[in-house]
């Protein structure tokens, strides 16, 4: 009989008791993009710059999450018209499939370190994702990291909700949708602006710079 169930049980054991929530703590709210998923930007540059007569680096910087990349991410705009627009921007000449594949690259891989902590958080409170994201990207890591997705008692998706972090209204939102207070959701992000947001909306909020950040917030200690 092999040896790793039985170690992989008392890991897991070991891992859940080492977790130190605050007991007025009642669900864990996650960013994806730059918490649970490693996202580059330069990546779609580079593909798209196979196709246009910018550089990779001058895409960058032409490149802006302005209105109508937020519009497409509250669903106020379809995938067909912010594509349109994105484009001329970028000046992009090549096929539709060319320009979704690398508009996909952007995503990585997963951020191992807190991956591997989401099961024992989920037997200790109920996890959840809360991301600034469009329908075209949310098909791709729906698919791509289902398992990982699959994790988390539920999913919620700025162009789904009508509302992106940092606005209240997206906050609001989830604590409607979870029934928990806002004061008892202690939620992780990469980006300062959605952690300042979250915690002026209420919730305990921790700015991610590391994967550590996590473990360390939650006191747990592994080997």
């Amino acid at each position: 009989m092999s040896a790793e169930p039985f170690y992989e049980a008392t890991i897991f054991k070991h891992m859940t008791n080492a977790i130190n929530l605050s007991p007025d703590i009642q669900a864990l709210l996650f960013d994806l993009g730059g918490v649970i998923i490693q996202i580059d930007w330069n990546r779609v540059f580079q593909q798209w710059a196979r196709c246009s007569p910018l550089s990779a680096r001058e895409m960058g910087d032409r490149f802006q999450m302005d209105t109508a990349y937020e519009q497409h991410e509250r669903g106020q705009l379809s995938a067909s018209q912010y594509f349109s627009y994105l484009r001329n921007v970028v000046e992009f000449k090549g096929s539709d499939e060319s320009f979704l594949k690398s508009w996909n690259a952007v995503f990585v891989r997963e951020v191992k370190d807190v991956v591997d902590l989401l099961p024992c958080l989920k037997s200790k409170v109920p996890i959840y994702l809360l991301t600034n994201s469009n329908p075209t990207h949310e098909a791709f890591w729906r698919d791509a990291y289902s398992h990982t997705i699959n994790l988390f008692t539920d999913t919620f998706v700025s162009s789904t909700l009508g509302h992106r972090k940092p606005d209240q209204a997206a906050f609001d939102a989830v604590a409607r949708k979870t029934g928990v207070a806002l004061r008892s959701i202690l939620f992780f992000d990469d980006t300062i602006e959605n952690v300042e947001g979250a915690k002026a909306a209420g919730l305990r909020a921790v700015h991610v710079t590391d994967p550590s950040d996590v473990r360390r917030t939650l006191t747990l200690e592994h080997a």
